[in-house]
């Protein structure tokens, strides 16, 4: 173990025994880590970092009961970081499915406007190249 998983797992235990002050500087300590090992992990989503650091914090605070003092802290947090990071991209996956992008059915409607062939099958009748303003 390392000199700051010592630290940091000592005043995890002291604010299970009830050392409020203790608990809180753990959790202040323990967001620039967590947000240093999520900024690596998620370079090309920057703007998640901040909210998945405060979700993974909320988990901890949950789950501290089931911390083991016998046990590495960092394995422990990791784990759950890891887990609300695999929440996240799979949120992300799920959203991201839903939302087509709009570049496609611009370039068709170009298509069709330069043709004028099927604008008044997509449009409806009266409708043609002259009548759609880009």
């Amino acid at each position: 173990m390392t000199a700051a998983e010592d630290r940091l797992r000592g005043r995890l235990v002291r604010g299970q025994a009830g050392d409020a002050a203790a608990y809180r500087v753990f959790l202040k300590e323990l967001s620039a880590h967590l947000r240093a090992f999520l900024r690596r992990r998620l370079s090309g989503l920057p703007d998640e970092v901040e909210d998945l650091v405060q979700e993974t914090l909320l988990a901890v605070h949950h789950q501290r009961h089931t911390y083991d003092a016998g046990q590495p802290l960092t394995a422990w947090l990791q784990a759950i970081a890891r887990y609300k990071l695999v929440d996240l991209l799979r949120r992300r996956a799920r959203s991201d499915a839903f939302n087509d992008p709009l570049d496609d059915a611009i370039e068709v409607l170009a298509i069709w406007h330069v043709s004028g062939i099927l604008i008044p099958a997509v449009f409806g009748a009266g409708v043609g190249p002259r009548t759609l303003r880009w």
